[in-house]
């Protein structure tokens, strides 16, 4: 539609892609090819954005100057070190917070527009992942809805019974865990909201994790947040003995609607 209205495109993805062809054909346009390789998609999230954040800042649409993009590629580097496999448990954020997860119901909130982010990226890692269904939300609304929660089944507090036999009667129930993933740049009152929320948690015996962003550049800050979860989702796949590879149900749901 834009290049009928006979706007300039732009376009980031696979050389000879059907995107591509559409930019190549429309006069004056520009195509960026990037090279995935074996990547899934979802592990491509960094290779595709680069581009375009480094085309909007261009274009003056965002400021994202290219010493950010470094930045975040150095938290993405140092966080690679702290959360990969050959960090011991005790060290590492990635596999401690994918443990946690693997065996909860997880209610994800985002304290800030960029944390919202961050916990939506956390959210769709743990379903292609791990499997796992996850509630995600955003303050302040989160506050006005999904916290009620907190008094469900799912938050319930029974004792673990030291006698079940999880060969015999089956897995305990999944318990509901929140996530909070603040932004060092929070709107005051939201701020208050997500230590109140973690205090409510708490006086019901709902497990809390807190992932915190550095500080710096949205870019940065989101990298920093995004690049644990991204380990966690993975480590929560491996502690449920899941391949996080296969997506079988989307695979199933696209041949049934082609």
């Amino acid at each position: 539609e834009a290049a009928k209205r006979g706007a300039r495109l732009v376009g980031v993805g696979s050389a000879g892609s059907p995107l591509h062809d559409l930019v190549l054909s429309t006069p004056g346009s520009a195509f960026i090819p990037v090279d995935a390789g074996a990547l899934m998609p979802r592990a491509s999230l960094w290779l595709l954005a680069t581009p375009l954040l480094l085309i909007a800042h261009a274009l003056g649409l965002a400021d994202v100057p290219r010493a950010a993009l470094e930045r975040a590629a150095d938290v993405l580097d140092e966080t690679s070190v702290e959360c990969g496999p050959v960090s011991p448990l005790v060290d590492n954020r990635g596999k401690l917070l994918g443990v946690s997860l693997a065996a909860s119901l997880p209610m994800v909130w985002g304290t800030s527009p960029l944390g919202a982010v961050a916990a939506n990226r956390l959210a769709c890692q743990l379903n292609e992942n791990a499997k796992l269904p996850v509630v995600v939300g955003t303050l302040p609304e989160a506050n006005h809805n999904q916290v009620v929660a907190l008094d469900g089944p799912f938050a319930a507090t029974n004792e673990d019974d030291i006698f079940r036999d999880p060969l015999e009667d089956g897995a305990a129930p999944a318990r509901l865990r929140l996530v909070l993933l603040r932004d060092s740049d929070e709107h005051p009152q939201d701020a208050r909201r997500a230590d109140a929320s973690e205090i409510l948690a708490e006086e019901r015996d709902v497990p809390v994790d807190v992932l915190r962003a550095v500080d710096g550049h949205p870019v940065v800050r989101l990298a920093s947040l995004i690049g644990v979860a991204d380990w966690a989702s993975v480590y929560a796949a491996i502690a449920l003995g899941i391949d996080p590879s296969p997506i079988g149900p989307i695979v199933e749901l696209k041949a049934r609607i082609s």
